[in-house]
């Protein structure tokens, strides 16, 4: 069966004060005297392996000689939240299970076939159920599994290429680090049951498991997607325990009225509670953010949350909602926030001034890149 996705979307909010000024070693040039990312991809590309993994460590280095607003953000983050612990001992990213067919539809047990991610199908299915999330500017080597509370390495040997991708958006490094953190800190466990099982792997009625794509994303989407018996069972079975009164094949008249539930009652929740710390643990660190979710259009008035906040991730930690209070809570912020002009100005300065370290970041890798002789 096809299930079609409505979810009910609401505008949203983010912020900190005292502006640093940075101190680069490099000679500061107008934005628009930089060569283009295209000039220096193309410059990266031409180099061998090891002077690439020579310029992505010189910037590393360099930026780390830096102070700046986003800076400070980024190394509060991941120095407050590994002060005991050493990140290279954290868990590796594994692909997503998918639910066991003969467990869950032993009528129907259709076989799951794994889609690698490179493959065009996957890519295809990623596009159209992640929208723009599947082809963020940001390539994070460091997630959250919001199943399990734990922050995980994606260790795929492409660390040159990531780190080298990430510089020419404007990156600090470990900013994808602290944006995993972030999310665990803004987190505080209540949907943990349903993220868990929402974390399987999405699959079509043919079987196929597309590799980067879960049921979370799938039920997120707000498009048409493929809705196996098996996964809604699956769903069923781990959430509600519920084994006798759904079988596969479910009949048709039984189907819409299972899915709405699936829909309502389990998975909005966890999608309200998921989708709003995202938002703003993203916006934290980076101004012009991409956004999943439908959040976008609102950054001003996230990055003015934040301010309100002091940037505090405990303060806002305590003050976000739960799932059944995140209608009223953004609707109470949108009206606050609105009527402040001074507030939602300090939100635009907020967003400004990460968007301002993000154009030096850049004029630091164009510098690294002539140290190195890679560019004219």
């Amino acid at each position: 069966m096809l299930f079609h996705t409505c979810l009910h979307r609401l505008p949203h909010v983010l912020a900190l004060a005292c502006l640093a000024t940075p101190a680069a070693s490099y000679q500061e040039e107008k934005a628009e005297e930089l060569p283009k990312p295209a000039a220096l991809q193309r410059a990266f590309d031409r180099l061998k392996p090891d002077a690439q993994a020579d310029i992505v460590e010189h910037y590393r280095l360099e930026m780390s000689l830096r102070r700046g607003f986003q800076l400070g953000f980024v190394r509060y983050i991941v120095n407050t939240q590994t002060a005991d612990v050493d990140p290279g001992t954290w868990p590796s990213w594994e692909p997503a299970p998918f639910y066991d067919p003969e467990l869950h539809a032993p009528a129907q047990p259709i076989p799951r076939k794994r889609i690698n991610f490179d493959d065009p199908r996957s890519v295809k299915e990623r596009a159209r159920l992640l929208g723009d999330d599947a082809d963020r500017e940001l390539w994070p080597g460091w997630i959250y599994d919001w199943g399990t509370g734990v922050v995980r390495c994606l260790r795929d040997g492409k660390e040159v290429e990531r780190g080298f991708h990430n510089a020419l958006a404007g990156f600090p490094p470990e900013l994808d680090l602290a944006e995993a953190l972030l999310e665990r800190w803004l987190d505080d466990g209540a949907e943990r049951e349903a993220q868990a099982a929402f974390a399987h792997n999405y699959t079509d009625r043919s079987g196929h498991a597309f590799a980067g794509i879960t049921l979370y994303d799938a039920w997120a989407s707000g498009t048409d997607f493929e809705t196996p018996d098996m996964d809604v069972l699956g769903l069923i079975h781990d959430l509600e325990d519920e084994w006798k009164r759904w079988k596969a094949p479910i009949s048709p008249y039984k189907q819409k009225k299972l899915y709405e539930h699936v829909s309502e009652d389990l998975f909005l929740p966890a999608y309200h509670h998921r989708s709003l710390r995202t938002a703003m643990a993203r916006i934290y660190l980076v101004g012009d953010a991409d956004m999943r979710d439908g959040y976008h259009p609102n950054l001003d008035r996230f990055h003015a949350l934040w301010e309100f906040h002091e940037a505090s991730p405990d303060k806002l930690r305590e003050d976000l909602p739960s799932a059944r209070k995140w209608k009223t809570y953004l609707s109470k912020w949108v009206r606050k926030v609105d009527r402040d002009e001074e507030l939602l100005q300090s939100g635009r300065n907020r967003r400004w001034a990460l968007e301002r370290d993000r154009q030096q970041a850049y004029a630091t890798l164009v510098w690294v890149m002539r140290e190195n002789d890679a560019i004219e």
